[in-house]
């Protein structure tokens, strides 16, 4: 169907009227909600204190196991931002478009880049979006390993790879202890679909 503008999503005369009209009623709403300044109960200091914003954690000192030593190196964030941004620079003057998605992974490499270290990224991450900050941060990534395998030579190596060691009798079981074992890596049944489907669907039509 084509790509649909957001002149005719978000920025519909629809859409713009209806968040004006949220934005006023909620501020009337709040301010009738309070209460008078006779009635008003002031909060502890200590519960102020515990009301803090939230402070990133702190690097832990060497020496660090080497998988700690991954989450607080930067190298990732800094490679992650770079191809990134590669990526929308690239899409933007080749297309002469930016799109939604675009603006996300932009803001996404602008925020690991901020936050510098791999771990603290993802902290403050989890802290804004608590239930949905694994969606927010691992499927765009999950995207990129799928768009990798299918648009490569990788699949057809892959499903190739299936088909040569594999019998209509023996390929569901190897499929399903090689799907046991990814999932170690992408703990997602849906997004695990999302990069092992262009290559199983092909082997599974090549083993008949």
């Amino acid at each position: 169907m084509g790509v649909i503008s957001t002149s005719r999503t978000l920025f519909t005369p629809w859409n713009i009227s209806l968040a004006l009209i949220v934005v006023i009623v909620c501020t009337a709403l709040f301010c009738a909600l309070h209460p008078r300044p006779e009635k008003v109960k002031a909060v502890s200091p200590e519960r102020l204190e515990a009301l803090k914003r939230w402070l990133p954690p702190e690097k832990p000192a060497p020496p660090q196991p080497p998988a700690k030593r991954t989450e607080w190196h930067p190298f990732w964030t800094v490679l992650t931002a770079i191809l990134g941004y590669a990526w929308v620079g690239w899409w933007a003057v080749t297309r002469g478009t930016v799109t939604l998605e675009l603006v996300n992974l932009a803001f996404m490499c602008t925020g690991a880049l901020l936050h510098w270290y791999p771990r603290r990224f993802l902290e403050a991450v989890r802290e804004a979006a608590r239930a949905t900050w694994g969606i927010i941060l691992q499927f765009p990534f999950y995207g990129g390993i799928m768009g990798i395998i299918q648009y490569s030579a990788l699949a057809k190596v892959f499903a190739d790879w299936f088909v040569a060691i594999s019998t209509p009798r023996t390929y569901p079981v190897l499929a399903y202890w090689y799907s046991g074992i990814l999932n170690y890596f992408v703990p997602s049944g849906g997004s695990e679909w999302i990069i092992t489907a262009p290559y199983l669907l092909e082997a599974s039509k090549g083993l008949g």
